[in-house]
This record gives C-alpha cells, structure tokens and sequence, in this order.
C-alpha cells in the first residue's frame, strides 16, 4: 500500500490518501468537486510530510484539465516511496483530486498515462 498526501502549493497539509487497489482504475466520470488532470512529474526530492512514513514531496506540471475545474499550473503531493510507488520525475499521470475546501485537495487516484498506441 503506498501512501499519498496532496497539497495545492500551501504549508497547510491536508489529508492522508491511502492507495487500494479499489481506486487503480478511475471510472469514466467524475463527481461534483473533483478534477482529473494529465500531468508531468517534474522534480522528486526528499521532504518530510505530515506522517512519518510519507517522506518524498513529488511536484507535477499540469498539462492538461480532463475534467473539472483547476487552474493551478503546479501542485504537489507527499508520497511513502517513489520507486514502490512507479513514479518518475518525467512521467506522465493522470492525477484525479477530490475538492475539500477553496485551496486544498484530497487525492483520490494517479494512473500512468497511457501511450497512444499501446493496448
């Protein structure tokens, strides 16, 4: 289980995001007050977040909203383990949030963007 922790660029760290295997393939459609985005990981570094066991800050480059509202053109999120977890700086993801107030976010899903031509 990898553990994930969002935040839309403040100090205020917001919540712990457990991945399961319920949450690996996103549905189709999104609820109200959740935004999906394509985005590139652009730096991976060592940073302490709000558990002990969340230990690297991962920041993405938003390339595209898929669906919902967000405007932001970075963000960052608090990850156990990058090589656990599959992320690599220059990957591309799709990030799904889940708002929870005005300037923070609860992740709630990441899948490696899939490559045009692969099944």
């Amino acid at each position: 289980m990898t553990c994930f922790d969002f935040y839309s660029g403040s100090d205020n760290l917001d919540c712990v995001f457990e991945r399961t295997p319920q949450v690996i393939s996103m549905k189709n459609e999104i609820e109200t007050g959740q935004v999906r985005l394509k985005a590139t990981v652009t730096a991976i570094r060592p940073a302490r977040g709000p558990h002990p066991h969340l230990m690297w800050l991962i920041t993405f480059q938003v390339n595209a909203v898929i669906a919902g509202d967000y405007s932001e053109p970075t963000f960052s999120l608090h990850i156990h383990s990058p090589d656990k977890s599959g992320i690599v700086v220059g990957g591309q993801y799709v990030v799904e949030l889940s708002k929870i107030n005005a300037d923070e976010y609860a992740l709630k899903a990441i899948e490696p963007c899939k490559q045009e031509g692969a099944s």
